[in-house]
């Protein structure tokens, strides 16, 4: 029987550093105050994100700002998966973070910190009538996360319900929902967003969302937020100014469009999440289009929300199919690792259930 190899104790988090902000740096500050002697693991987005667009530097370079700011080991979440609808994104990295076979707690940052909460949804929307009651809604034509919510409300209370208006909270309760599934010993530690909201453009006590950060960073006000990102992660961001390797979707218009006029229905009929004849209205507007801000305005409706749409759209460019997705990673890709990290790479040799890649 194969000997199991302990570290000390080792914390993952999951993140896409896009880019690594003050939210972040504080979250890595408090595993480091509550474990002094302990170890963090990244499991990091590809150069795709969530938001289904490239991340706004490249993985090397956020993987870099990653251990500047006390991260031991950076691994990658590939392209299929960092790219993919909350449930898809949350389960293949707990997936990666379970197969490490040294990780400890799983650390996520969420608008709820209160794990009890977040564990009662969790099975409720586990339950077996939970589906039965989506798809009633889904039926009156409204998108997937209204359906979720009525369905939520009507088998709990709005207090609870409301938990799932907030993007953290949905992918936190992901993450305990994939912990369940694969009856993981990784213990969850939910810690409270500081001070603003995902997605919000509100500057509060020098935090500021990503997104916000990311708008500066595109609009040239590179200066603004300088006491917004650790000194070090401003470092390397303007490097990546200087040397003019800022990445946008919109760099991608005319390849992303050009790809998918070369695409017939049946093509489009096997990107996840098209359905109830969704793929003869992407083929009617593709044709149409004439970018891309114009194809997500004509393809949405009330039923397929804008990140759907772009999920759809960047997975038809890239090639992933919806089988590609229902699996899980067959590796583990390590993008960068610290001289501490070194050590828990050569453990994670020893204990871990999938090809590891360091090459």
């Amino acid at each position: 029987m194969r000997q199991i190899f302990k570290p000390n104790h080792v914390t993952a988090i999951i993140c896409e550093y896009n880019p690594l902000h003050n939210g972040h740096a504080y979250q890595i500050n408090y595993i480091k105050k509550n474990h002094p002697d302990g170890m963090i693991v990244a499991i990091m987005s590809s150069n795709f994100t969530q938001r289904a667009e490239p991340s706004i530097i490249s993985k090397w370079a956020r993987a870099k700002t990653a251990l500047l700011n006390g991260i031991d080991l950076v691994i990658e979440l590939p392209v299929v998966w960092s790219t993919s609808s909350a449930k898809y994104f949350a389960y293949a990295s707990v997936f990666l973070a379970n197969s490490l076979g040294v990780v400890d707690d799983l650390s996520f940052g969420c608008e709820c910190d209160d794990l009890y909460t977040l564990s009662r949804i969790t099975d409720i929307i586990n339950c077996n009538n939970f589906n039965t009651h989506i798809k009633r809604f889904l039926s009156k034509g409204i998108s997937y996360p209204s359906a979720r919510y009525n369905a939520l409300k009507e088998l709990s209370c709005n207090d609870t319900a409301d938990v799932l208006n907030y993007a953290n909270n949905v992918l936190a309760i992901e993450y305990l929902s994939a912990l369940k599934s694969f009856n993981s010993k990784i213990k969850p530690q939910p810690l409270k967003r500081k001070e603003v909201l995902h997605d919000s453009n509100d500057v509060k006590n020098n935090f500021a969302s990503a997104s916000y950060i990311r708008n500066l960073i595109l609009n040239n006000k590179i200066g603004d937020m300088k006491k917004l990102i650790p000194e070090n992660s401003y470092n390397i961001l303007i490097e990546e100014v200087k040397n003019n390797r800022i990445a946008s979707i919109y760099n991608l218009e005319r390849p992303i469009l050009s790809k998918l006029r070369c695409m017939n229905k049946n093509d489009f009929c096997n990107i996840k999440d098209v359905s109830e004849g969704l793929q003869n209205r992407l083929y009617e507007k593709v044709c149409k289009a004439c970018s891309l801000d114009n194809l997500f305005d004509e393809i949405k409706t009330k039923r397929y929300t804008h990140s759907r749409i772009r999920r759809i759209i960047l997975s038809a460019y890239i090639g992933i199919n919806k089988y590609i997705i229902d699996s899980m990673p067959p590796y583990i890709k390590v993008l960068a690792f610290s001289k501490q990290g070194k050590t828990l790479l050569k453990t994670i040799k020893r204990n871990a259930s999938l090809p590891l890649i360091t090459n």
